[in-house]
């Protein structure tokens, strides 16, 4: 995975157990190295990085040192940042909304907050999240879950839900927020091999692509340039590509496809290029045709490198079993809900 801070001039690349930090021109500036694998990451605007990882922990790092720590009590899937404060989804379907000063101090108990940390809740879904988004004008949150739900929920009043996106009939992968003339839209991923957009206001698709109905769908990135839709998806194992859609008024016109023969990790649009994560842990800039390894600085080899394969995590069980008897990997039950 790769992931840019938000004026795109830091970028980070999960490697195994570890963040490998790039600028923007991926000259590379050092590494964070942690005790399991990284399943995201984020620089915030105070420069500090926080990572998740695979023993269930938040790490905060300030200049690659930890300084605080918190052990959640699921594994966490996602994160972001809002009002100076993070959001972390996790695998029961919560998320929870931290300040720094909140989560303990590395010299101090990592279960400090554990018996208190339902307060920090600000909202939950019936499912394993996969990933959070802020919109651009940080009034809503969106997030996709396990169960083909992709709901907007507002923010700071997570108690009142504004919209949900529907018509996926699979797990949702991803999503990602955008703009087109001052109208907020989510781009969404699926299991169930489409690419759906939808105005965030109303949960109103404007937008299907139908890859293979097998293919696993996966929205890396999105951004508007000269007056277009730019989309980076990636098809698990197998390729990616490059939509483009002109932008006309307050809609969206053909969309226009360029495929590439490449499995890829990850992909970030940049001011005149795209930089992209593939499967032999190189980064490139596609169209300067710029490539290097990637750092392995930290990296315990015990760990594979593989990242989140949605593939294992698709459910094709019908409808009206989806809420019942579901188990996580950790063998503890979901929360269930019964249909009537």
């Amino acid at each position: 995975m790769l992931k840019f801070n938000e004026d795109k001039s830091v970028l980070l690349a999960l490697y195994k157990n570890t963040v490998q930090i790039y600028s923007q021109n991926i000259e590379y500036k050092g590494c964070i190295t942690c005790n399991s694998l990284v399943i995201d990451a984020l620089e915030l605007s105070n420069k500090m990085v926080v990572v998740l990882c695979d023993d269930k922990t938040v790490n905060i790092y300030n200049d690659k040192v930890l300084t605080h720590h918190l052990l959640l009590t699921k594994k966490p899937t996602s994160v972001c940042e809002i009002d100076n404060q993070i959001l972390v989804s996790d695998k029961f379907g919560d998320v929870y909304k931290f300040k720094i000063d909140e989560i303990p101090l590395a010299t101090e108990d990592i279960n400090k907050l554990k018996d208190a940390i339902a307060q920090n809740i600000i909202l939950a879904h019936f499912s394993v999240i996969n990933q959070i988004e802020i919109t651009k004008k940080k009034n809503a949150i969106i997030t996709c879950d396990r169960d083909e739900k992709v709901r907007v929920t507002r923010y700071p009043r997570t108690d009142i839900i504004q919209s949900f996106c529907y018509g996926f009939v699979e797990l949702v992968t991803s999503c990602k927020c955008e703009e087109i003339n001052n109208i907020p839209i989510v781009v969404c991923g699926s299991c169930d091999g489409t690419m759906r957009i939808y105005k965030i206001e109303n949960g109103e698709e404007i937008k299907m692509k139908q890859f293979d109905k097998n293919d696993v769908v996966i929205i890396y990135d999105v951004e508007v340039m000269n007056e277009e839709l730019h989309i980076l998806v990636g098809i698990e194992n197998k390729n990616y590509c490059i939509i483009k859609i002109p932008i006309i008024g307050s809609n969206l016109g053909e969309m226009q496809i360029e495929q590439r023969e490449c499995i890829i990790k990850g992909g970030k649009f940049t001011k005149d290029d795209y930089i992209i994560y593939n499967s032999d842990d190189q980064l490139v800039f596609v169209n300067k045709n710029q490539k290097i390894n990637i750092h392995t600085d930290g990296a315990n080899n015990s760990f594979k490198n593989e990242g989140i394969l949605y593939e294992t995590l698709r459910k094709n069980i019908s409808p009206k079993q989806r809420f019942i008897n579901i188990e996580d990997e950790e063998t503890e039950p979901q929360k269930i809900f019964k249909n009537d």
